[in-house]
């Protein structure tokens, strides 16, 4: 057997419960701004859907659901949901029309994950990996240059709808 300290939780200086019991944010969550596209997303008339996802896979967009791989944290889940929705815009939905025919994949991951950079800075979430999966599809300064126009119309769409969802719910 080994000495060691040991304490009972009356020593605390507060109560156990109201220990694990706080309410402050933790550094680092964003389930507030997770929140907030969901209710965005959803008023397009678009499911969300948690559940297991294919190895690799952590999101996808089909024409009415966003599919987001469950057990993220809520920074991951925003980040996910964020492009996942625009593609559903860009690819299928509402702003079908800012895109002038059909683009092979590394474009439309271009178009969706840009516009997605702008509304997480909007929102105040560090969307780190952006760079790497542009450039994981290939893409370049200039792809990203001749799709900014296509993104920055895309991105307004999706910070206005917040904004909106914003103003309905206080």
């Amino acid at each position: 057997f080994k000495v060691v300290s040991v304490y009972d939780s009356s020593q605390l200086t507060e109560p156990a419960k109201a220990f694990w019991d706080f309410k402050e944010k933790v550094p680092g969550d964003a389930e507030e701004q997770y929140q907030l596209v969901k209710r965005a997303v959803m008023s397009d008339a678009l499911g969300i859907m948690e559940q297991p996802m294919p190895r690799g896979k952590r999101g996808v967009a089909t024409e009415d659901v966003i599919y987001l791989q469950e057990g993220m944290n809520s920074v991951d889940r925003t980040n996910v949901l964020i492009p996942e929705w625009g593609h559903e815009i860009l690819h299928f939905g509402p702003a079908r029309s800012l895109v002038d025919g059909e683009f092979p994949k590394p474009i439309e991951e271009c178009q969706a994950e840009s516009a997605a950079y702008v509304v997480s800075h909007f929102l105040g979430i560090d969307s780190q990996f952006s760079r790497d999966y542009l450039l994981h599809y290939g893409n370049t300064e200039e792809t990203l240059i001749k799709n900014m126009d296509i993104s920055q119309k895309t991105s307004h769409y999706m910070i206005q709808k917040i904004e909106w969802v914003l103003r309905e719910y206080k």
